[in-house]
Parts: structure tokens; C-alpha cells; sequence
């Protein structure tokens, strides 16, 4: 069979469609957890109407407006990355949302200033591994990783 020709899936399925079948629940109380692909920082996306969305943003915009020129969403209510309820998150500046930043990335940035990874094993040159994509990661730290992983899958 030839491959399909025109215009992809993701371009012409509807946002609505495809955001809304990745929530795992859309109680305006609790966090909207979103059960589809997330970015490498843990924000979900997704594709849908040939626009590359970021689920806490689509949400934003489709149930409370446009996000103010210049403003980022910040999570204020459940500092929770994968969440996608637009009443958790507020428009605020990049130094407010960096301010009220995850004291685990806190962390995790101080101990690389002092040449650790967030275990504690010495970042040396040979101890980092860099992905495809740019980002750095501690070869330790992914080998243990990976057996968790394999132990895992193992037990069935």
C-alpha cells in the first residue's frame, strides 16, 4: 500500500476532539490530568487543527480567553505540570512564575552549580550523558533507571 498523501491526521482533527479524549476527568476542583504525550519538562501537548498546543495552554484559551501578551501560565493552585484545569493556573510574568518555582528544581539546579546530580553522584564529564535532543542527564542515574525499569516489567 502507497503511503497516505495529503494532509496528516493531527492536522485535521478537531483541538476539542483530541484534547478532551487525553483528560482522565474535568472536575473543576481537582486537577485535569492529562493522560496523553507530555514534553520533556512534563507539560502535556498535543496536535490537533495543524497547531502544536501545550494542554495547559489550549485549556486556558478555550475556556477563559486569550493569555495577556507578555504573561506565562503559571500552576498557583497545584504546582502540577500535567495538570490542564485553566482554574489552577494564573497569567503572571516569567520572574513571578520562576519565583514561586518547584523546590525540587531548586534543588536539582544548586546541586549542578556544585557538580552533583539530584542523587548526588559528581556530574564529571564522563558521568553525563547527553541526549539526542540536547538535554544532559547523569549516566548513573539513567543506569539505575533502567534497571527499576527492566525490574519492573520483568514481574509482569
Amino acid at each position: 500500500m502507497p503511503p497516505r498523501k495529503g494532509i496528516p491526521k493531527h492536522d485535521v482533527l478537531d483541538p476539542d476532539e483530541v484534547f478532551f479524549s487525553h483528560l482522565q476527568g474535568v472536575d473543576w476542583e481537582r486537577c485535569w490530568e492529562w493522560g496523553g504525550s507530555r514534553t520533556a519538562q512534563g507539560y502535556g501537548d498535543f496536535r490537533g487543527g495543524g497547531i502544536h498546543w501545550l494542554a495547559h495552554r489550549y485549556a486556558y484559551v478555550r475556556f477563559v480567553g486569550p493569555i495577556p501578551e507578555g504573561l506565562v501560565l503559571d500552576h498557583v493552585v497545584c504546582d502540577n505540570r500535567g495538570c490542564c484545569n485553566p482554574a489552577h493556573v494564573l497569567p503572571s510574568t516569567h520572574r513571578e512564575n520562576t519565583g514561586r518555582a518547584n523546590p525540587i528544581l531548586i534543588t536539582y539546579q544548586h546541586n549542578l552549580s556544585l557538580g552533583k546530580c539530584l542523587r548526588g553522584h559528581d556530574l564529571t564529564p564522563e558521568n553525563i550523558y547527553t541526549r539526542p535532543n540536547g538535554q544532559q542527564r547523569c549516566r548513573l542515574c539513567r543506569r539505575e533507571d533502567k534497571a527499576r525499569f527492566r525490574e519492573r516489567h520483568r514481574a509482569g
